[in-house]
């Protein structure tokens, strides 16, 4: 049996082919857990999803996963001011 999913959001609406940094657009990043490693055996911390969504007034929006740390909500904002249409962004800038 095939099921066909049509995406109704205002996500899909704006910006159908999910094309960076313009609003609609949704992406994720990795974020450590807030406390170290998990034993002396595995002192690698684990890594949660963290996803994330420009809102129609162009701001980054946390939609979904662990809560966002202030350094992970920081490298989403400032990976938006990098690559967002028009930005001036960069070093020196």
């Amino acid at each position: 049996m095939t099921r066909a999913y049509i995406d109704t959001s205002w996500n899909f609406q704006t910006n159908p082919d999910n094309t960076p940094w313009m609003p609609g657009y949704r992406f994720w990043l990795r974020q450590p857990s807030k406390t170290g490693g998990r034993g002396h055996t595995m002192m690698e911390p684990r890594r949660y999803w963290v996803f994330f969504e420009i809102d129609r007034d162009g701001l980054v929006r946390w939609t979904g996963g662990v809560k966002p740390t202030v350094p992970t909500l920081n490298r989403a904002t400032e990976a938006y001011a990098r690559g967002r249409p028009g930005s001036n962004y960069g070093p020196g800038v």
